[in-house]
Order: C-alpha cells, then structure tokens, then sequence
C-alpha cells in the first residue's frame, strides 16, 4: 500500500496536529509532539539487497497468513479472495514513533479532583483537534489518556495513540467498515458494526464507559485486570461475550437510573 493511501497513519496524523495547532490554543500541551517517526523498511528479497530498493513492512502476512496470499491471487481470478479483499481485510504496516511528553497512566493520579482536570484537559484536546485539524481519535480508553506534571506540579491531560484516527480530509465519512476502540470503552455504534456514522458523539459515548470503570474499579485498584472480580460484577458484561452481547448490555446498563446503579 501506498503511503498516502494510510488512512491510519499515526505519524501523518500528528505531523498535521503539530502543523495546524496554534501554541495558543486552549488544548496546548494536551496532545503529544511528534519528535521522530515513520515506517519501518527493508527488502526481503535478496535480489534487492545492496540496492537502493526498499519494501515496506507490512505486517498484513504474518497476522492473516494465508488469506493474504489469496488475496494476491486475485488478480488471477480467485473468486474467494476478491470477496475477501471486498470485505476490507485489514492492512497493517510497522511504524514507529516517539513523542512528547512523557506521560503516566491514569492509576498515578493521586485524587479525583486530578482525574476531573486530566480528563477534561483531553478531551478538550480532542475537540480542538477535531475542529482545527478535521482528526477524528475514534478510541478514548484508560491507556490513551494519561497526564504528566507541570513545573507546578499540577497534573495535565494528554490524548495519545492516534494510529485508529481518521482524517476527515482523507475520509468524508467514517462507517461501519471502520469499526475501532477498546473493547470495555467500544460505543454501541462500533459494536453493532452499524450503518450509522461514526462521529465525535462515539468518542464521547467511550468516555462515559471509562468514568463508568474507573468509578467501579476505583483509580488505583488492581481489580479491574482481575478475570473473576470482573465476571462477579455487572460491569464485567463490558467485556464478556460477543459484541451483540456487551452491546445489548451496556444499553440495557444505561437505560435508566435503577439500571446504572445495579453496573457499581
């Protein structure tokens, strides 16, 4: 694939962020600096090697294995693997990447009153993202926020991990082909593999489950690793099941006051 066919590539992705934000902005500091990064190349073939000749490193074969070679095949006429490719048989190439500052996991915050603060400081970020650089992040969960500490020692936001954004500019519209997020965070649109558009509401909507988990599991506790603690409590639904399953529970956790109550 062509670079400029990623239409998930983080590094574009945060070189666009970094271009088109203002240092004035109110989500300053709020979003990661990319420092250095790009895609991994080499040749596997070794008629190329000592040349000018590189590959990508697309991971795409090693995850499928043999679905990708069918679909290379199907220029050839393999039927199967045409309706395969048509299926949207994800593409994954190796990149890395390093960005500042360096940030600690929500656990680390020392109140409730810091999480209020790290946790509007990204989502602000997120929306001035959004609307100066047409960025959509598409999976708010507990590992893509997290904080460092000022010169003041005040805790401060930061929203990371961009490689399942899209660029609006790239894509006009983002449907059910696009499903993405972490699964306890997933909104019911992503879940259900809908018709409906995947927009900021999605994003929102995986912040509610995250302020959900962290209110059940507390910020520090280590129970919300723990299989059998999860699978005791009604919250555990999140993350059990087929995604018809958690999907239907977490509507049925939200339909009323009564029902919220019963997921703590």
């Amino acid at each position: 694939m062509d670079a400029s066919n990623d239409m998930r590539d983080e590094v574009a992705h945060l070189s666009k962020i970094q271009r088109l934000m203002p240092d004035s902005s109110n989500a300053s500091g709020a979003f990661p600096a990319l420092e250095a990064g790009g895609r991994v190349c080499f040749s596997h073939d070794p008629r190329l090697r000592g040349s000018d000749d590189r590959a990508v490193e697309d991971n795409t074969r090693s995850l499928i294995g043999e679905i990708f070679d069918a679909i290379n095949e199907s220029e050839g006429g393999n039927r199967e693997a045409e309706k395969l490719q048509m299926n949207g048989i994800p593409y994954r190439v190796h990149k890395r990447i390093a960005t500042s500052p360096i940030g600690e996991p929500l656990r680390r915050l020392e109140s409730i009153l810091e999480l209020v603060i790290v946790v509007a400081d990204a989502m602000r970020a997120h929306t001035a993202i959004l609307e100066s650089c047409r960025i959509l992040h598409r999976d708010i969960s507990n590992n893509n926020i997290m904080f460092y500490r000022t010169e003041s020692g005040m805790a401060k936001g930061l929203l990371i991990d961009f490689d399942h954004a899209i660029d609006h500019d790239q894509v006009s519209r983002t449907y059910h082909q696009q499903r993405s997020g972490t699964l306890p965070f997933m909104s019911v649109n992503n879940l259900e593999n809908n018709d409906n558009e995947r927009t900021a509401l999605d994003d929102w909507e995986s912040l509610i489950y995250l302020l959900c988990w962290i209110g059940t599991f507390g910020l520090r506790s280590d129970h919300a690793n723990n299989q059998e603690t999860q699978d005791n409590l009604q919250i555990g639904r999140w993350t059990n099941g087929s995604l018809e399953y958690i999907s239907n529970a977490k509507r049925s956790d939200l339909n009323s006051d009564a029902d919220f109550a019963r997921i703590t």
